[in-house]
């Protein structure tokens, strides 16, 4: 049976866009009675999307492929959906209580609070990783997708996904955890090497999550191989990869004046200015599908007002859409197009393998 006429497909297909309109709605609706100073959110909102749509009208290549495989966005779909109701469903009061239940991870001077909650949507992250990035092959080596073909090969990808997102993210946090010891002496300082380590090590791990995916060897072989060709292109690909961390809020600066009214006894009222200056650097990992706006909470915080889940919840798709776009044009850069779906890492051929990545 075609994949266009497949009932599964039509199914997860609807899934995706009518739970993401869900969600959207659902924050919409929960909306209170905007605070003070709430509304400014929908400025980063605005500003981000502007700055995105500049980086996808220079990755012009990759975003033309985005429209005309519009079935790319069904995993990240799936993942807003289902991880959101999980999320709601947890926070029922029969089971909260269990869900909520933690473990902590001590690392070096850094503590790690584990949940079911937190477990499930990470391995719900892992699945959506490895998933689009399989399609993003098929994308660019094939010029088609099969949206149903990488499950029927699960077990082949999600454990080097799952493996390659724990080793992204635990260099992270160990470097976390000793920044901190290091800034006992000087948090300026702690946050200055902070922001370069974390810049490196997304520079540095820039193709690894395709390249472990693609090579059949052993998984660090893979990974060593991903740092290596990552070096060897560092001067291509890093500007990408330092505009999609400014983006994403790498290090913030915000400055704010506004006013706020205070009532005294008698009904007093009293208006007072504010003016704050706040700036910070923040860590993640870009290897994957790195979404996270730090702009969004920066903001909010400076002006004390609490963030609006509506304007996290675009930004979060904003910019996975720009970090799937980013993938494309390695991918692109690394993989020639076959006429089979038969993936040869370039760069191995000199040492006389050929490491193959089938779906």
């Amino acid at each position: 049976m075609s994949q266009e006429f497949s009932p599964i497909l039509s199914l997860l297909r609807l899934i995706a866009f009518l739970g993401t309109a869900g969600v959207l709605l659902w924050d919409v609706e929960s909306i209170p009675q905007l605070q003070p100073r709430q509304s400014a959110g929908f400025i980063i909102l605005g500003l981000a999307m502007l700055a995105v749509g500049l980086m996808l009208v220079i990755l012009s290549d990759a975003t033309e492929r985005i429209f005309r495989y519009t079935d790319l966005l069904v995993p990240l779909g799936l993942f807003v959906t289902v991880s959101t109701s999980f999320n709601m469903l947890a926070a029922l009061p029969a089971i909260a209580a269990m869900m909520a239940a933690s473990w902590t991870i001590k690392l070096l001077t850094l503590s790690l609070s584990l949940s079911v909650t937190l477990v499930v949507t990470f391995l719900l992250s892992v699945a959506y990783v490895g998933w689009t990035t399989a399609l993003i092959f098929q994308v660019v080596v094939q010029g088609q997708i099969n949206l149903i073909a990488p499950l029927s090969v699960f077990g082949r990808w999600f454990w080097r996904a799952l493996m390659l997102e724990l080793l992204g993210w635990g260099i992270l946090l160990t470097v976390l955890a000793v920044v901190l010891i290091a800034s006992i002496m000087s948090m300026g300082g702690a946050l200055v090497l902070l922001g370069g380590l974390s810049l490196i090590w997304n520079l540095l791990t820039a193709a690894v999550l395709p390249v472990v995916l693609a090579d059949s060897r052993p998984f660090w072989a893979a990974v060593k191989d991903g740092i290596r060709i990552s070096r060897a292109r560092m001067h291509k690909w890093a500007p990408l990869v330092i505009a999609q961390m400014v983006l994403l809020g790498w290090v913030t600066f915000i400055h704010v004046s506004y006013t706020h009214k205070t009532e005294g006894p008698g009904r007093l009222t009293t208006i007072e200015q504010t003016t704050k200056t706040d700036w910070g650097v923040n860590t993640f990992w870009t290897g994957t599908y790195a979404d996270d706006c730090k702009w969004h909470g920066s903001l909010m915080k400076s002006l004390e007002s609490e963030p609006l889940a509506l304007v996290d919840s675009l930004l979060m798709l904003v910019f996975a859409v720009l970090a799937i776009a980013i993938k494309i044009r390695i991918v692109s850069d690394l993989y020639p197009p076959r006429l089979i779906y038969e993936v040869s890492l370039p760069d191995m051929q000199s040492h006389g393998s050929s490491q193959i990545f089938k779906l």
